[in-house]
């Protein structure tokens, strides 16, 4: 459990990234300047002020203007002690947590010991009051889809508490609702959705991805927008689901939904860890694409870091090395026949899991065998051990099994275990997933006198 709480401790908390960093506003603007012309440097500017407008220097520009000294003042301050407020916010959580298990335990002793905590957190910090604010514009956003008023919601989170867990949240939030207000203003909806043409129905659900409402229906579990949930109809005619609609579409709606993967907006979907714990996740344009690409690419090029981890959580070199793949391969499959795309895909190491995804279409749907094992045979010398069983599991459905001993001598010495500890960006259990692996290979080839690989 302390792992999975640190674990979206980390997810927020961007600024946590920033310790002790001065925000003046001649670096931003600096920054903002050079975003210009080197759009990797949406990263610094991202751990510099807590906010994430994307690449798109127009969105900070904005931002800044509206940001007084005062405020960019308590900005720096959130970074210098974000440590120290960090751990008073992850008090604070804990002590939310503890009330809502009170509440279903009949034990009136532990009830008053949790009221007695909350009390006292109540008493000694913000961030009960920033949660309520927080948790407000979500559920206007999210009923309503009034953004003008949710953004006010927002707002006051940032002025009224400006050093709580929140704050940079709420304010990042809050600029990108506004300005959607605005585009909400000057948006026409057609007549007719049967008569636009196939562009013209692109930017109608591109549009309308800001009404997508998904759920989540489990814990853990993830919100995602071609699967709403429970409950909630998607009429192309009468309410449509611009995710699913745009998924219909297919490999046409592929470049505009590439193109804003670095889309900060929000749309009215909310994921969560789980319900006990006072941390929300509303996704964002770049959630419902990066889910969309996924059922349209040839292989999912983003695995979430954890089971409350979205693209728009990540931290921001995970989530802008993800975008600036997926760009990259793209491009660089301009008018190239798909096995290419394919091998384009497999030199831009996008995890383990998609690569073996990618490797065996090459082998199975497109005859290149001999290709595929060579670059298994690489892949096991250069990768991480804990790899291993993946790789040889491929290897031996495409008949070469000269790595299977290996892989069960791994399985005997239980040295996946010792991997337990280690993170890996693209697989949450690796160690796990790699010894069921292992034990998949053990039960097809068993263990016995004959040699390394040979079946029985």
């Amino acid at each position: 459990m302390k792992k999975g709480f640190l674990t979206v401790l980390v997810l927020f908390v961007m600024a946590s990234a920033s310790f002790g960093q001065d925000v003046s506003r001649k670096r931003i603007a600096d920054l903002i300047a050079v975003l210009e012309k080197d759009q990797s440097k949406v990263v610094d500017l991202v751990k510099l002020t807590g906010r994430d407008f994307g690449m798109r220097p127009e969105l900070w520009k904005r931002w800044l203007d509206k940001t007084s000294d005062k405020q960019l003042t308590q900005i720096t301050e959130r970074n210098r002690r974000a440590e120290e407020l960090d751990k008073e916010w992850h008090k604070f959580a804990l002590g939310f947590s503890g009330l809502y298990f009170g509440s279903l335990r009949n034990d009136s002793a532990a009830m008053e010991k949790a009221k007695a905590e909350w009390d006292k957190i109540r008493k000694e910090s913000k961030e009960p009051e920033a949660w309520s604010g927080f948790a407000t514009g979500i559920g206007i956003l999210r009923e309503s889809g009034d953004r003008t008023k949710a953004a006010k919601s927002f707002r006051e989170v940032f002025e009224q508490t400006p050093l709580s867990h929140y704050a940079n949240g709420a304010d990042e939030l809050a600029t990108l609702l506004d300005r959607m207000a605005e585009e909400d203003k000057v948006w026409s909806e057609p007549k007719d959705l049967d008569k636009l043409d196939l562009q013209e129905r692109i930017k109608y659900h591109m549009y309308h991805l800001r009404n997508v409402q998904a759920e989540q229906w489990s814990q853990p579990g993830t919100c995602h927008v071609l699967f709403p949930g429970f409950g909630i109809v998607a009429d192309s005619k009468r309410k449509p689901n611009a995710a699913i609609e745009l998924k219909k579409i297919g490999q046409d709606a592929i470049p505009v939904l590439i193109e804003v993967l670095d889309d900060r907006r929000p749309i009215r979907s909310v994921g969560y860890w789980r319900n006990f714990w006072p941390q929300r996740t509303i996704l964002r344009y770049q959630d419902a694409a990066i889910q969309i690409l996924d059922a349209l690419l040839p292989v999912p090029f983003y695995r979430e870091s954890s089971t409350a981890a979205y693209l728009s959580n990540e931290s921001p070199e995970v989530r802008y090395q993800t975008i600036t793949r997926i760009r990259d391969w793209h491009r660089a499959c301009q008018g190239k026949p798909e096995p290419e795309k394919l091998w384009i895909a497999v030199k831009m190491k996008p995890g383990i899991h998609p690569t073996i995804k990618l490797l065996k279409a090459l082998a199975k749907e497109h005859g290149q065998e001999k290709e595929v094992v060579k670059e298994l045979h690489v892949m096991y010398q250069s990768l991480h051990r804990v790899y291993r069983p993946f790789i040889v599991e491929l290897m031996t459905e495409l008949g070469d099994e000269s790595k299977v001993g290996e892989i069960l001598e791994m399985l005997d010495k239980n040295e996946f275990q010792k991997y337990f500890s280690e993170r890996f960006s693209d697989d949450s259990a690796a160690f796990l997933n790699a010894a069921e692996a292992a034990k998949r290979l053990l039960k097809k080839y068993g263990k016995g006198p004959n040699k390394p690989g040979e079946k029985k």
